[in-house]
């Protein structure tokens, strides 16, 4: 029986991993090779559902670099992985993307976290506020921290180094998947609700429960060691190794493929905006990209566009804005890699924010 089980959830991972993807033609798992095959079966072992990280498959550094930060953060870090879950759900509804906050709720309730994992998927923040839980807190901060908030996680102080790598890290996957993912758990569902419930029933009574149960093997790794260290904006993961790690390697990545998409001109644009927006209310009004976008180089605009958006509104990436960002290369990666940049930059300015040797920044008067 046990077999039996692993064999479904092998084929229900690599069925449903890539998901109903939108605007890029992702590696399959079927047609992967060499670093992309040995990434997806540790993905698959370890984190047990990959879809939400192979989109970013079409950049291999990329992929690397996002399953080195959800494995160093939620994989083997110290955090049990249903309030890691948790956290991952209250940033994505705090993102605004559906498909994210139905897998992430229904891991972690899987993981325990039931009543916390509902409110959050319900958007029931004031009841959340009411309950006094450590996972109904830890969803409060993490919903806020996305929102530029500078209070430290309500965990152990071992363990808030890794609360805040994984929040930063889900902004970056809740925007990849945002933007190239559509709504609907099982690829090829056609968005079936019947189907979605059945997916979501197998995940949290079966499924699920394995795949919070897991845990990273200590001789594993995930990518090429990065030239460098990272930025000093990671200055909250400096006492942890893992973390640095992931998130050199995440820097590496981002920063190797943004000097390929965008200018140094345009990518300092593009940052300085989105580090002034995280201070700011979500809003509808975009006219704050279009003067952003003024100063740049014609040719350029419709790519930082396309970054900015991602930095500050990926719920509003329409197919014209894809459309505009110009070509997207044989799968998309060009695409890709300017939605990485925008979400790097809010990633960054978020960070600067967090418990660190680097302290906190003061909002701009």
């Amino acid at each position: 029986m046990h077999s039996l089980m692993e064999a479904l959830d092998r084929t229900a991972q690599r069925v449903g991993a890539f998901g109903r993807m939108r605007y890029v033609t992702p590696v399959r798992y079927r047609e992967s090779t060499g670093t992309h095959r040995a990434i997806y079966d540790q993905i698959l072992a370890e984190y047990g559902l990959g879809g939400p990280f192979f989109v970013t498959s079409v950049s291999t550094p990329l992929l690397a670099a996002t399953w080195g930060l959800v494995r160093a953060s939620v994989a083997s870090g110290p955090l049990p992985r249903g309030l890691s879950e948790v956290i991952a759900s209250a940033v994505a509804q705090t993102e605004t993307c559906p498909f994210c906050v139905g897998v992430h709720s229904e891991l972690a309730g899987a993981g325990g976290e039931q009543t916390t994992a509902s409110l959050i998927a319900q958007s029931k923040w004031e009841r959340l506020a009411d309950r006094h839980s450590e996972s109904d807190q830890l969803a409060l901060w993490a919903r806020n921290f996305v929102r530029g908030d500078t209070i430290a996680p309500p965990v152990p102080d071992a363990h808030a180094p890794y609360a805040v790598s994984v929040a930063l890290t889900f902004v970056h996957v809740t925007t990849m998947v945002t933007i190239f993912q559509a709504d609907g758990m099982v690829a090829g569902a056609g968005g079936s609700r019947v189907v979605d419930a059945m997916v979501k029933h197998y995940m949290r009574h079966s499924l699920g429960k394995r795949m919070v149960a897991r845990t990273a093997t200590a001789d594993a790794t995930a990518g090429p060691d990065p030239v460098s260290g990272p930025s000093s904006d990671f200055a909250f993961a400096a006492t942890e190794p893992s973390l640095t790690q992931a998130w050199a390697m995440f820097d590496h990545a981002v920063g190797s493929i943004g000097n390929e998409v965008l200018s140094g001109r345009a990518r300092k644009a593009v940052n300085a905006v989105i580090d002034q927006r995280i201070w700011d209310e979500p809003s509808l009004d975009l006219r704050f990209i279009d003067e952003a976008v003024a100063s740049i180089p014609e040719s350029e605009v419709g790519a930082a566009r396309l970054a900015l958006m991602a930095g500050t509104a990926p719920y509003r990436v329409t197919r014209a804005d894809i459309d505009v960002a110009g070509p997207g290369g044989q799968r998309g990666e060009r695409w890709v890699a300017l939605a990485a940049l925008g979400a790097a930059a809010r990633i960054r300015a978020l960070a600067e924010n967090s418990v660190g040797e680097g302290g906190r920044r003061q909002p701009p008067h």
